[in-house]
């Protein structure tokens, strides 16, 4: 990568709002309404939330802890994750995938 290039990555990573992007499975009533910025599937009392966990965690702060799910892939992330739709990789390439990864991002 050139450096120009790189400076421009680091420049795009510094300065782009970073968020968590989490979907969350809840079970009980919303501490408040669904802002536009989440996508909520089901209904008050029962569905799913997919957006950032700044205005999630707000939504499900009065639900016990068993009546919530959450998974994450990332975390303060301003870099959009990759599809992995797409990738063609069987169960038992994906350790050796990960670790190439691993040694290619500690140069």
């Amino acid at each position: 990568m050139a450096e120009n290039e790189a400076q421009k990555l680091i420049n795009f990573i510094a300065n782009a709002k970073k968020i968590t992007p989490v979907k969350v499975t809840y079970k009980g009533t919303l501490a408040t309404e669904v802002p536009d910025t989440v996508q909520q599937f089901g209904d008050e009392s029962f569905g799913q939330l997919i957006g950032d966990w700044s205005e999630i965690e707000l939504l499900i702060k009065n639900l016990p802890s068993e009546d919530v799910f959450i998974e994450n892939d990332s975390r303060n992330s301003a870099v959009p994750l990759l599809d992995k739709k797409k990738l063609m990789l069987a169960l038992n390439q994906v350790p050796l995938f990960a670790i190439k990864l691993k040694l290619v991002t500690m140069r």
